[in-house]
């Protein structure tokens, strides 16, 4: 497991190195740091022979700092140089269960370039703060840097958005949510009225936009006996009941999301959420994954 974790930081590294030459190619004059923990000495010889060839074939030479380690505490002040220097924050790692270095990067000022695998979904999608980018494209990499980095005002947008993501993941507020939630898992069990009828909603400028259409919206569901409600958003599932909950709207029966390729159904304890099984099992069968990315490979815009 610890080899396969150094292979997949090595990969990175070469993967940002691949970028930021592009970068160099395409006139950029931003200057960029690569490295995280990755210790040359503990490269096999092909592998730093490659990381190497790297640097020399863009002629990185003074732009790119691959640090053997750095402490702690040294962690605030590469972010707030980098933010000085009006520069962004890129992960490539293939998947990033959560993404703590995102939020750390986020909370400093530093707009995001992530990859599209993981955690950084819900964290770019909620803090509308970055690009999310696939990570085996150094070129797809070097185009969302680029956009961000040459337009002053989509950087200015993404790294003011940034503060939302100390907001939403501050560990006293997440805390204080937990202590919430298991308040409500402790309540008795309210009978719930066969539904006659569904009222399917979408979210965003819809269901929310305005705080007061939400509360009258909220009081007049609260008196429709056999009414159930849901929604449906290109949202993922964690996503929707975040802005769900940050707009005090009504807590659905049911929740479609991901442009429908999930289905979430409220359990019977009125808190918790489900995932619909037999939905995953009709959209996952005979989708290939490879093939559609093939088929749109050379579509324009995607």
């Amino acid at each position: 497991m610890r080899e396969r974790r150094l292979a997949s930081r090595k990969q990175r590294t070469f993967r940002l190195g691949e970028t930021y030459g592009r970068l160099l190619d395409f006139g950029s004059k931003s200057v960029s740091s690569i490295g995280r923990q990755v210790a040359t000495a503990r490269l096999r010889s092909k592998r730093s022979a490659e990381l190497l060839h790297l640097i020399d074939r863009h002629d990185l030479y003074g732009s790119v700092a691959y640090p053997k380690t750095h402490r702690p505490e040294d962690v605030p002040a590469i972010y707030a140089y980098a933010r000085a220097r009006r520069g962004i924050f890129v992960n490539t790692a293939l998947n990033e269960p959560f993404g703590l270095t995102l939020l750390e990067a986020a909370a400093a000022g530093l707009p995001l370039v992530a990859t599209d695998s993981g955690g950084p979904n819900d964290i770019i999608e909620l803090c509308e703060n970055g690009i999310l980018v696939d990570p085996r494209s150094p070129g797809a990499i070097a185009q969302a840097a680029l956009r961000i980095l040459g337009d002053g005002a989509l950087w200015e947008r993404y790294a003011k958005a940034g503060s939302k993501a100390a907001e939403a993941y501050d560990w006293t507020r997440h805390a204080r949510r937990y202590h919430d939630l298991l308040g409500q898992l402790l309540r008795p069990v309210q009978p719930v009225a066969e539904p006659r009828q569904l009222l399917i909603s979408d979210i965003d400028n819809t269901l929310i936009g305005c705080v007061d259409s939400i509360r009258t919206f909220g009081e007049w569901r609260h008196e429709q006996e056999g009414l159930a409600f849901g929604v449906a958003t290109g949202r993922s599932f964690h996503s929707a009941m975040a802005i769900l909950e940050q707009q005090n709207a009504p807590r659905p029966q049911v929740m479609i999301t991901s442009v429908g390729s999930e289905i979430y159904h409220l359990d019977a304890n009125g808190t918790t959420y489900s995932q619909d099984r037999e939905w995953r099992g009709i959209v996952s069968r005979d989708w290939n994954r490879d093939a559609a990315r093939a088929a749109l490979s050379n579509v324009t815009g995607i």
